[in-house]
């Protein structure tokens, strides 16, 4: 006697293959490719030309510039790697306006130096905040003397890591400190607002003017 042999039946879902889901594919390669843009932009934001100053604003940084003895090619100059020259600015860390200061670095030069500031949101007017900006930094070069590159590096790293790398390495020089100590973003900042504080001195020297162009992270 003969007896029919039969194939036994598949389970569903048992030694199948999974279905392949192309478009659940298709948007995890767009999620990664859109946080790849925003990560390369945000890398090379710096490139973006400053915007020019209306003339009102100029006028600001030089009045200012004036009243704390600081180079106004020099406020230009910080503006220009801070904020582009708009007024609205507000960076991942609260900085904001002109000069992107922080609001806790604002409150506390107002009250060093008794200047009007009535909260945040009054670091988006050019007024306040460029007013206050040229009074931190001249409170930098009081506390570090002349040499720009540890002014730059305290307005962006913050003067108490500064301070900490003077007292561990008292023989480097600042060039020497900010290369060797200070993170990649300060040691870009700094020599980005060097050089454009050098093209403006130039442009200044020739044409008798400050730069129109400008365009900051500030941290107590």
């Amino acid at each position: 006697m003969f007896l029919a042999w039969h194939r036994p039946r598949k389970r569903r879902g048992i030694g199948r293959r999974p279905r392949r889901r192309p478009f659940a594919r298709a948007l995890l390669l767009l999620a990664l490719l859109a946080a790849a843009f925003s990560a390369a932009y945000a890398a090379t934001d710096w490139l973006r030309a400053p915007r020019p100053l209306a003339g009102d604003q100029q006028a600001l940084v030089r009045a200012a510039a004036a009243e704390f003895r600081l180079e106004p090619e020099f406020v230009f100059a910080v503006i220009a790697a801070e904020s582009k020259g708009d007024p609205t600015a507000r960076s991942s860390a609260d900085a904001r306006g002109l000069m992107q200061l922080l609001p806790r670095t604002a409150e506390y030069v107002a009250g060093k130096c008794r200047l009007p500031y009535d909260g945040a949101d009054d670091l988006y007017d050019p007024a306040v905040n460029i007013r206050l900006g040229c009074a931190y930094l001249a409170m930098l070069e009081r506390q570090f003397g002349p040499d720009k590159r540890l002014i730059l590096a305290a307005y962006n790293w913050g003067p108490g890591n500064v301070s900490k790398q003077q007292r561990e390495n008292p023989r480097r020089s600042s060039i020497e400190m900010i290369r060797d100590r200070a993170p990649e973003e300060t040691r870009a900042y700094v020599d980005r607002v060097m050089a454009a504080y050098q093209r403006g001195s130039a442009a200044a020297a020739g044409e008798g003017g400050a730069p129109a162009a400008a365009g900051g992270s500030a941290d107590g």
